[in-house]
């Protein structure tokens, strides 16, 4: 299990760039501890413990989110797949690893977000429902029609939903893809897709649409 007292220790660092040594936040530290911290440290990334039964951890990463654009979150969660992938879409996160994830895990997610790269634990990223999971694997062959979703077509499957999501937090397809660990061609087909089912012109209606039902705000 992720601990902060496996993680090597580093030197302090005399400039504003990212450290690799994070701060730890649990239910046990208040905002006004991480705000005392944030002001005063070098390290722009900060290690949050999201668990079961407390609203704590996500009142921390809508906080940071909100007030320090240049803080990068790394997710430690425990939750069904489904939960934890939701919040790897919130403001500020750069990374999610579960809460079982070795220890191994959480230094490459750190390393990822200090080198300015975001990471999604593999276990987390395979956490697909069956259905989209086989229309991923036809990417592996080059294949650009990702949907082998058989949900009615007017109904929007997770992984839709997942990528409508972003999208209307403007990030950029490249950014989608690497979060959810596929090719930018195959965001571009699934905002094809989302295009045809919800019979919208633009990435400006998607947009609005993810707001109207609650995707996006």
């Amino acid at each position: 299990m992720v601990g902060r007292d496996n993680l090597p220790q580093q030197q302090p660092v005399h400039n504003r760039t990212v450290s690799l040594q994070p701060m730890f936040v649990t239910n046990r530290t208040t905002i006004a501890e991480i705000d005392n911290h944030l002001a005063s440290a070098e390290t722009r990334i900060v290690v949050v413990t999201l668990e079961r039964g407390s609203q704590h951890g996500e009142h921390v990463v809508q906080h940071i989110g909100e007030r320090y654009l240049d803080v990068r979150i790394v997710l430690v969660c425990e939750g069904s797949a489904q939960d934890i992938l939701a919040m790897a879409f919130k403001a500020g996160v750069w990374a999610c690893v579960g809460r079982q994830s070795s220890v191994e895990t959480l230094r490459e997610a750190i390393d990822m977000v200090a080198s300015g790269r975001r990471y999604l634990a593999q276990e987390l990223a395979n956490a697909r429902p069956a259905a989209a999971s086989t229309g991923d694997r036809n990417e592996a062959s080059g294949s650009v029609n990702t949907f082998g979703d058989e949900e009615d077509s007017t109904q929007l499957t997770r992984r839709e939903r997942q990528v409508l999501t972003l999208i209307a937090q403007g990030r950029p397809r490249r950014e989608i893809a690497e979060l959810l660990k596929v090719s930018p061609r195959t965001i571009d087909a699934y905002r094809a897709r989302l295009l045809q089912k919800l019979s919208l012109d633009s990435s400006v209606q998607l947009v609005k649409y993810a707001i109207s039902a609650g995707l996006a705000s």
